[in-house]
């Protein structure tokens, strides 16, 4: 049975908390900038680390509205207020030992008077978000700690996608976390994979990343004109089936390149973008090594190498064969031109099966 899904406002908040215990014997903090930042969540998480865990706080929460979310969490009014200036004066008060905790939901001029106090941003609830998921799911397996390890390091992965992602998985039964895990990596950029922690191993787990956001990156590209492009290629098509199966997952692409979530899995996506393996032209045999002259023969009058003495060339028999094609750098363009051979390879056999 599952639980109910923590919030993404509730999870901010008590690494909120953690954050700021973990501050204890600093001047004072200050948080900014940051994502999922409900007043009420915060300051009742701050009430339980004032009281609960014995810190002798100050704090400020530079809102107007948050006097009437302070009392509602039962923060006492001489540790608490709604103004910079009353912070500033806090800080200049000799013998405060207490942690002062500045709060704002964005940018003021004022705050440069407080830029000498710790910054608590994504970045350093980034920080405690990955060790509680690594304490939190080592107990199932020894794959999810090292994949939460790996996707907190990872740069092109938001504090906010973490957070999505920790919420999603939060209220299941064990049995169910690694099946989810997979499932779930949507909330990363990624595409669902129910195989993607069949290889643990670091260098496998990070592989797969790599070839999954790839992917996922290649099909947020897929173009407008890849779809008309792929769109008319399919009317060729001849099975009901699977061109209904085609286009339906053409749409899932359209709507994810307008930023909706993707209903493709990671195998469905490499069927529908799969590339055919070309043959490499034959090369062409190399030439005969000319023969010598005769003697008396004139050097200057002997046939280019390969050519019969006795046959003179025609016009354009001896210029050299027409290059292939370049190849098709871009990957849509490529998928679009598989696809296109696919088609008429079909309609070629088709042909032939007719005659």
């Amino acid at each position: 049975m599952t639980q109910t899904r923590l919030s993404e406002a509730s999870l901010v908040a008590w690494l909120l908390g953690r954050a700021v215990a973990e501050a204890r014997g600093r001047p004072g903090v200050l948080v900014r900038d940051m994502p999922h930042l409900d007043m009420d969540a915060v300051l009742a998480e701050l009430e339980v680390v004032r009281s609960q865990d014995e810190a002798d706080l100050r704090i400020a929460y530079l809102n107007p509205q948050a006097d009437e979310a302070a009392r509602r969490a039962g923060i006492p009014e001489p540790v608490f207020t709604t103004r910079v200036e009353q912070a500033e004066l806090w800080r200049n008060t000799p013998g405060l030992d207490a942690l002062i905790v500045v709060i704002t939901e964005e940018d003021a001029a004022k705050l440069t008077s407080l830029e000498d106090f710790a910054h608590i941003g994504p970045a350093q609830l980034r920080a405690v978000l990955v060790r509680t998921a690594i304490g939190r799911f080592e107990e199932i397996n020894e794959v999810l700690p090292r994949w939460r390890d790996m996707i907190g390091k990872d740069e092109q992965i938001s504090f906010s996608d973490l957070v999505d992602y920790y919420t999603a998985l939060e209220g299941l039964e064990p049995d169910d976390v690694k099946e989810q895990s997979a499932q779930q990596i949507n909330r990363l950029g990624l595409l669902p994979d129910p195989g993607f922690f069949d290889d643990p191993k670091p260098g496998q787990l990070r592989q797969k990343l790599e070839e999954n956001r790839s992917l996922a990156l290649r099909l947020a590209n897929f173009s407008e004109e890849d779809r008309a492009r792929v769109n008319s290629a399919l009317s060729a098509e001849k099975d009901p089936a699977r061109r209904a199966d085609l286009r339906g997952r053409l749409r899932d692409l359209q709507e994810y390149r307008r930023g909706r979530q993707l209903g493709l899995t990671a195998e469905q996506a490499m069927e529908l973008l799969k590339m055919r393996a070309r043959k490499p032209a034959p090369k062409p045999p190399a030439p005969p090594a000319p023969e010598p002259p005769s003697p008396g023969q004139d050097p200057g009058n002997q046939p280019p190498p390969g050519q019969d003495p006795g046959i003179h060339p025609t016009a354009g028999q001896n210029e050299p064969p027409s290059r292939p094609a370049p190849p098709v750098e871009d990957f849509t363009g490529l998928a679009v031109a598989n696809l296109l051979h696919d088609l008429h390879d079909d309609l070629d056999e088709e042909e032939e099966d007719e005659e």
